[in-house]
């Protein structure tokens, strides 16, 4: 998976073939924040940072997709199959469950 956290202005895939099985709810492209929390101390919480910044948007423009499929298939796989636009939430059970999420989201601009 390509992951797109920050803010892009062209952005081109193609020509990729998957030669594996692909689940339904996975997808090729990301755009948005991505949440992942550093654990220096593993028991220690207040030691705890985000590596990313989950709670900024970034936007995407000018993304080209093509010729994307599944091996042995000649039709390529649809644009929504494709592509997925996150939209971080805050994880209430934080800090027992990781990662401690954010407000932050993705734009795609088509």
């Amino acid at each position: 998976m390509i992951e797109v956290h920050a803010d892009t202005d062209g952005l081109t895939i193609e020509g990729v073939t998957l030669a594996c099985e692909v689940p339904p709810a996975w997808r090729l492209l990301a755009i948005g924040p991505k949440s992942q929390t550093y654990r220096p101390r593993e028991t220690d919480p207040s030691t705890w940072r985000e590596i990313f910044s989950p709670d900024r948007d970034c936007t995407v423009r000018n993304v080209r997709i093509a010729g994307v499929r599944l091996a042995e298939e000649d039709q390529e796989l649809p644009l929504d199959r494709l592509v997925t636009v996150i939209e971080q939430r805050p994880n209430v059970d934080y800090p027992r469950t990781q990662p401690k999420g954010g407000t932050g989201r993705g734009h795609w601009v088509r």
